[in-house]
Protein backbone atom coordinates (compact mmCIF):
# COMPACT_ATOMS: atom_id res chain seq x y z
CA UNK A 1 0.00 0.00 0.00
CA UNK A 2 2.88 2.35 0.75
CA UNK A 3 4.12 1.93 -2.82
CA UNK A 4 0.77 3.05 -4.21
CA UNK A 5 0.87 6.21 -2.12
CA UNK A 6 4.51 6.85 -3.02
CA UNK A 7 3.70 6.43 -6.72
CA UNK A 8 0.67 8.70 -6.34
CA UNK A 9 2.78 11.32 -4.58
CA UNK A 10 5.39 11.24 -7.34
CA UNK A 11 2.73 11.55 -10.06
CA UNK A 12 1.04 14.47 -8.28
CA UNK A 13 4.39 16.18 -7.75
CA UNK A 14 5.20 15.92 -11.44
CA UNK A 15 1.95 17.56 -12.46
CA UNK A 16 1.64 19.92 -9.48
CA UNK A 17 1.59 23.14 -11.49
CA UNK A 18 -1.45 21.82 -13.35
CA UNK A 19 -3.20 20.40 -10.29
CA UNK A 20 -4.19 23.69 -8.72
CA UNK A 21 -7.57 24.21 -10.36
CA UNK A 22 -9.64 22.32 -7.85
CA UNK A 23 -12.56 22.31 -5.52
CA UNK A 24 -15.17 25.06 -5.70
CA UNK A 25 -12.90 27.23 -7.79
CA UNK A 26 -12.42 24.53 -10.43
CA UNK A 27 -15.51 25.34 -12.54
CA UNK A 28 -14.00 28.72 -13.41
CA UNK A 29 -11.02 27.13 -15.11
CA UNK A 30 -10.92 24.99 -18.22
CA UNK A 31 -12.29 21.62 -17.18
CA UNK A 32 -9.83 18.79 -17.43
CA UNK A 33 -10.72 15.41 -15.91
CA UNK A 34 -7.04 14.67 -15.37
CA UNK A 35 -6.69 17.76 -13.17
CA UNK A 36 -9.77 16.80 -11.20
CA UNK A 37 -8.35 13.32 -10.56
CA UNK A 38 -4.94 14.77 -9.67
CA UNK A 39 -6.54 16.96 -6.99
CA UNK A 40 -8.32 13.93 -5.62
CA UNK A 41 -5.03 12.04 -5.39
CA UNK A 42 -3.30 14.98 -3.71
CA UNK A 43 -6.06 15.40 -1.14
CA UNK A 44 -6.28 11.64 -0.64
CA UNK A 45 -2.58 11.55 0.23
CA UNK A 46 -2.98 14.41 2.68
CA UNK A 47 -6.03 12.83 4.33
CA UNK A 48 -4.20 9.49 4.62
CA UNK A 49 -1.17 11.21 6.10
CA UNK A 50 -3.18 13.26 8.63
CA UNK A 51 -5.63 10.59 9.78
CA UNK A 52 -3.62 7.42 9.29
CA UNK A 53 -0.06 8.44 10.00
CA UNK A 54 -0.21 11.57 12.14
CA UNK A 55 -3.31 10.87 14.24
CA UNK A 56 -3.09 7.04 14.03
CA UNK A 57 -6.73 6.36 13.19
CA UNK A 58 -7.44 2.95 11.65
CA UNK A 59 -8.73 3.94 8.23
CA UNK A 60 -9.44 2.07 5.04
CA UNK A 61 -7.98 3.27 1.75
CA UNK A 62 -11.22 2.70 -0.19
CA UNK A 63 -13.03 4.94 2.30
CA UNK A 64 -10.47 7.72 1.81
CA UNK A 65 -10.77 7.47 -1.96
CA UNK A 66 -14.57 7.50 -1.87
CA UNK A 67 -14.74 10.35 0.67
CA UNK A 68 -12.29 12.62 -1.16
CA UNK A 69 -13.84 11.90 -4.55
CA UNK A 70 -17.34 12.61 -3.22
CA UNK A 71 -16.25 15.77 -1.43
CA UNK A 72 -14.53 17.20 -4.49
CA UNK A 73 -17.35 16.27 -6.81
CA UNK A 74 -19.89 18.01 -4.59
CA UNK A 75 -17.76 21.13 -4.10
CA UNK A 76 -17.07 21.23 -7.83
CA UNK A 77 -20.79 21.54 -8.53
CA UNK A 78 -21.28 24.05 -5.70
CA UNK A 79 -18.69 26.29 -7.34
CA UNK A 80 -21.24 27.62 -9.79
CA UNK A 81 -23.37 28.94 -6.94
CA UNK A 82 -20.43 30.80 -5.42
CA UNK A 83 -19.73 32.37 -8.78
CA UNK A 84 -23.36 33.52 -9.03
CA UNK A 85 -23.02 35.31 -5.68
CA UNK A 86 -20.50 37.71 -7.17
CA UNK A 87 -21.56 37.85 -10.82
CA UNK A 88 -21.68 41.54 -11.85
CA UNK A 89 -21.59 42.70 -8.23
CA UNK A 90 -17.99 43.84 -8.40
CA UNK A 91 -16.36 46.51 -10.48
CA UNK A 92 -13.54 44.42 -11.95
CA UNK A 93 -12.83 40.83 -12.92
CA UNK A 94 -9.92 40.84 -10.46
CA UNK A 95 -12.22 41.76 -7.56
CA UNK A 96 -14.77 39.16 -8.55
CA UNK A 97 -12.21 36.37 -8.99
CA UNK A 98 -10.55 37.28 -5.67
CA UNK A 99 -13.87 37.17 -3.81
CA UNK A 100 -14.78 33.88 -5.50
CA UNK A 101 -11.37 32.45 -4.55
CA UNK A 102 -11.68 33.43 -0.87
CA UNK A 103 -15.33 32.37 -0.58
CA UNK A 104 -14.60 29.10 -2.38
CA UNK A 105 -11.76 28.31 0.01
CA UNK A 106 -13.92 28.79 3.10
CA UNK A 107 -16.97 27.00 1.72
CA UNK A 108 -14.86 24.12 0.40
CA UNK A 109 -13.32 23.53 3.83
CA UNK A 110 -16.72 23.46 5.50
CA UNK A 111 -18.51 21.34 2.90
CA UNK A 112 -15.69 18.82 2.63
CA UNK A 113 -15.51 18.65 6.44
CA UNK A 114 -19.22 17.77 6.60
CA UNK A 115 -18.74 15.09 3.96
CA UNK A 116 -15.73 13.66 5.83
CA UNK A 117 -17.87 13.48 8.97
CA UNK A 118 -20.34 11.29 7.07
CA UNK A 119 -17.60 8.89 6.00
CA UNK A 120 -15.48 8.78 9.16
CA UNK A 121 -17.90 8.56 12.09
CA UNK A 122 -15.25 7.24 14.50
CA UNK A 123 -12.87 10.15 13.92
CA UNK A 124 -13.21 13.24 16.08
CA UNK A 125 -14.87 16.13 14.24
CA UNK A 126 -12.10 18.58 15.05
CA UNK A 127 -9.53 16.16 13.57
CA UNK A 128 -11.60 15.97 10.39
CA UNK A 129 -11.84 19.76 10.29
CA UNK A 130 -8.06 19.98 10.58
CA UNK A 131 -7.67 17.43 7.78
CA UNK A 132 -10.16 19.30 5.59
CA UNK A 133 -8.34 22.57 6.24
CA UNK A 134 -4.95 21.09 5.40
CA UNK A 135 -6.22 19.34 2.26
CA UNK A 136 -7.68 22.57 0.95
CA UNK A 137 -4.90 24.80 2.20
CA UNK A 138 -2.45 22.91 0.00
CA UNK A 139 -4.58 23.07 -3.15
CA UNK A 140 -5.67 26.67 -2.61
CA UNK A 141 -2.13 27.84 -1.75
CA UNK A 142 -0.97 26.66 -5.13
CA UNK A 143 -4.09 28.10 -6.73
CA UNK A 144 -3.41 31.47 -5.10
CA UNK A 145 0.10 31.47 -6.53
CA UNK A 146 -1.31 31.06 -10.04
CA UNK A 147 -4.06 33.59 -9.31
CA UNK A 148 -1.38 36.16 -8.43
CA UNK A 149 0.55 35.33 -11.58
CA UNK A 150 -2.57 35.62 -13.71
CA UNK A 151 -3.80 38.94 -12.41
CA UNK A 152 -1.02 40.77 -10.60
CA UNK A 153 2.23 39.89 -12.37
CA UNK A 154 2.46 41.22 -15.89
Amino acid sequence: MKRIFLLSFVLVSLILPEVVWADLYMPFMEYNPFLFLAIIVLEMLILYWVLGKLLKYPIKIWKIILAVFSANLITYFLGGFVYLLYWRRTSTVLQMEFLVLITSFIVTILVEWLILILFFKTVRKKDLLAASFLMNFVSYSILTYFFVQRFLIK
